[in-house]
């Protein structure tokens, strides 16, 4: 028996059920008439050494209906199997399925390079995508973006629109109809994020940073959708 059976077992109402069903009621039958000495007569004690040993509530109860006596043991016999049933309701059941979007990490420096250059997904899957720039050189300097672009964009001629592109800090407007999400432009310590939805084709899908020369160096990824 659990902790929540031995305190249900412990409750007064269930300790006056067991006591009216092995001690008998206040009025009403009697134990058997106690021997000279003043102990109990030995069927009332072999009862008890019955009940004990897990002998039959007939044992216990000689005074009382055989249907009665059955009935009141099964109902204890019920009330404490579902004492021993009860489970936390906080638990939660497993295998549950995750919710909110999927969170991937990526981090670039002073090296020019993503720290994650492959990206698998299932179509539609929703992830939120958190860029770090960990590098120490000024923003001008030395800034990382992050681009997705739609399967079988033109990633060099992207790249160089968006070298021209300083004043949106490289990123190439004319060609936003290419772009399925973005991070913009982060200097030194500094965070992004974005939240999309896979497409719903499979493909690969190609990411860079726009910042002059990064691509150039290897600063891009591919994001598989399959």
């Amino acid at each position: 028996m659990d902790a929540g059976a031995t305190e249900f077992a412990n409750v007064p109402a269930f300790q006056a059920i067991f006591h009216e069903l092995f001690h008998g009621p206040q009025t009403g039958w009697r134990h058997r008439p106690a021997g000279k000495s003043g102990t109990p007569a030995p069927r009332a004690a072999s009862a008890r050494l019955a009940f004990a040993s897990g002998g039959l509530l007939a044992d216990v109860l000689p005074a009382m209906n055989i249907n009665l006596r059955l009935l009141l043991g099964t109902a204890l016999v019920a009330l404490v199997a579902s004492g021993c049933g009860q489970k936390d309701s906080s638990a939660t059941a497993p295998g549950t399925a995750q919710t909110g979007p999927r969170t991937i990490e990526i981090t670039a420096g002073d090296n020019m390079k993503y720290s994650l250059n492959a990206i698998e997904a299932k179509p539609g899957e929703e992830l939120t995508v958190v860029l770090t720039n960990m590098g120490s050189q000024p923003k001008e300097v030395m800034g990382h973006n992050w681009i997705l672009l739609q399967a079988g964009t033109d990633v060099e001629a992207f790249d160089k629109a968006g070298a021209l592109a300083k004043a949106t800090d490289y990123f190439p407007t004319a060609l936003a109809g290419q772009v399925l999400a973005h991070i913009e432009l982060l200097g030194p310590r500094k965070s992004g994020e974005v939240t999309f939805k896979a497409p719903m084709t499979p493909g690969e899908y190609p990411f860079l940073c726009s910042f002059p020369a990064h691509f150039q160096v290897g600063m891009k990824g591919v994001l598989t959708v399959k």
